[in-house]
C-alpha cells in the first residue's frame, strides 16, 4: 500500500473518531440537560406539596413492554442445559491452561500452584501427600 492511502485512510479514521466523540459529547449534553430539567420539575413539585402525577399511557406502555418481554421468554431445552456443560467444560480447560502457562513462568512475585501435565490431574500424586504429612 503507497503511503498516501496509508495516510488518507489514517486521516478518515481520525476524523471518524471525533465525529463519533463530538456525537457521544452532543447525546451526553443533552441527557445531562434533560434530567436536570426533569429533577428540577420534580423538585419543585415536592417542595410545593403537590401530588406528583404519572400519565396513564406510561404506566400503560411500560406494563405493556414489561409483559411483552416475559411473553417471549421460553422455559430451556434439553439442548439448552446440554449447551451450558458444554460451555463450562471448555471454560474449565481454558482456565486449566492459563494455570498452567502461569505455573511455568518463574517469577518471584508470583506464587502458582503446580499443575499437573494432563488435564484433570491433580497437582500431586497421593504418595506425595503422605510422605509430606508424614515429615
Amino acid at each position: 500500500m503507497e503511503t498516501w492511502q496509508l495516510g488518507a485512510l489514517v486521516g478518515i479514521l481520525i476524523s471518524l473518531n471525533f465525529g463519533l466523540f463530538w456525537r457521544l459529547e452532543a447525546c451526553h449534553r443533552a441527557l445531562v440537560t434533560g434530567l436536570a430539567v426533569a429533577r428540577d420539575d420534580l423538585v419543585g413539585v415536592v417542595e410545593q406539596k403537590r401530588p406528583v402525577s404519572l400519565p396513564d399511557d406510561l404506566i400503560d406502555n411500560i406494563k405493556d413492554e414489561i409483559l411483552e418481554t416475559i411473553g417471549a421468554m421460553r422455559q430451556p431445552t434439553a439442548l439448552d442445559h446440554i449447551g451450558g456443560v458444554i460451555a463450562n467444560v471448555f471454560q474449565m480447560r481454558e482456565q486449566w491452561k492459563i494455570q498452567k502457562e502461569a505455573s511455568e513462568i518463574n517469577q518471584s512475585l508470583i506464587n502458582t500452584p503446580s499443575v499437573g501435565d494432563e488435564y484433570g490431574a491433580p497437582t500431586t500424586s497421593n504418595e506425595e501427600t503422605i510422605i509430606s504429612q508424614e515429615n
